[in-house]
């Protein structure tokens, strides 16, 4: 871990993607103010409803950490067209062929109004990366999560935000190497909205060492959540919140954006939430009630894995669950 490098990337088939897969809205983690954004620049007509409708067809086929694995690290379409073409048959990558060069020109265009402000964005953060000892939270994180997480990089690939407001990422690619993240306000080079961003690499970066942890000890976990009827992703993501962007490891290192305890007094979902709804309420309210557990652990020097840390993050869970309204 001492020797991990960030390494930024800028590369068309990364922005490209995220904003086609926003666009197709297949999955209720993708990103509608894109689609918004798409809406309003490029409109979207009834021909491009048709080759939406493939897309989501053949996305739901292939979803979240398989197709994204095709465009995120490559340099150009080229590059694209080979790793789709070892992955899907014959008659879809015919498919998804035309649906890229249907939506490239006006996709191409949104890109280059982006590129140069992704571009200083990717130098501005370079800079700021080297003032804060990012190896050592890393390296906490890795030794919480029991990890061996061996690579020497991890590939940090920007795609365009339109957004002042909302920004985030992803670790959705293999091998777990790469993360996408939009960064917030592209056109503003305040320095706390550069930073903005560094927490957040910080969380998908925890989530591609975590993918190194010991799988046995997550199944138990997993077994061990579930059959108490518990949402495992949301309980994962939410532990995974307690260190970073907001967490522990974040506010110790002088990077968090606020107080993870906020979403003490948030909001239950209702007991007819949507599943995006349920799922981000649950998610962070759940990891305001876990932080202390988690501030205890590591201050302790003990991993996820040892004492009774799991079983009280999991009781922790079962009484908020019995608050959800009917």
């Amino acid at each position: 871990m001492a020797n991990l490098k960030l390494k930024f990337k800028v590369d068309e088939p990364a922005s490209f993607f995220h904003i086609l897969d926003s666009i197709s809205q297949w999955d209720i983690y993708t990103r509608i103010r894109i689609r918004e954004y798409y809406e309003v620049k490029a409109g979207i007509s009834k021909e491009d409803k048709k080759f939406i409708k493939k897309y989501i067809k053949i996305r739901k086929k292939y979803p979240w950490k398989v197709l994204d694995s095709d465009f995120v690290p490559a340099k150009d379409f080229n590059e694209v067209k080979r790793n789709l073409k070892k992955r899907l048959t014959k008659k879809e990558f015919g498919e998804v062929n035309e649906i890229i060069n249907h939506f490239y020109s006006p996709i191409h265009k949104i890109y280059l109004e982006w590129h140069k402000v992704l571009e200083k964005r990717k130098k501005q953060l370079e800079r700021e990366v080297g003032k804060f000892n990012i190896n050592t939270i890393l390296g906490e994180i890795e030794n919480f999560y029991e990890s061996n997480y061996n690579h020497p990089n991890i590939f940090i690939h920007l795609v365009i935000n339109p957004s002042k407001h909302f920004s985030g990422g992803g670790a959705n690619i293999r091998p777990p190497i790469h993360i996408t993240i939009e960064p917030l306000d592209l056109y503003n080079d305040k320095i706390g909205i550069i930073r903005h961003s560094l927490p957040i690499i910080l969380h998908e970066s925890l989530h591609l060492i975590e993918s190194q942890s010991p799988q046995k000890k997550w199944d138990e976990f997993k077994k061990k959540a579930e059959s108490r009827k518990l949402n495992f992703s949301i309980l994962r993501e939410a532990i995974a919140d307690t260190l970073v962007p907001d967490g522990f490891l974040a506010d110790k290192h002088g990077l968090a954006r606020k107080s993870i305890l906020i979403y003490k007094n948030s909001r239950y979902p209702k007991k007819d939430a949507s599943d995006l709804e349920h799922y981000r309420r649950m998610r962070w309210k759940l990891s305001a009630y876990l932080y202390p557990l988690t501030k205890k652990q590591i201050e302790n020097k003990m991993s996820l894995f040892e004492g009774d840390y799991i079983d009280n993050c999991i009781k922790e869970f079962q009484k908020l669950q019995k608050h959800i309204k009917k």
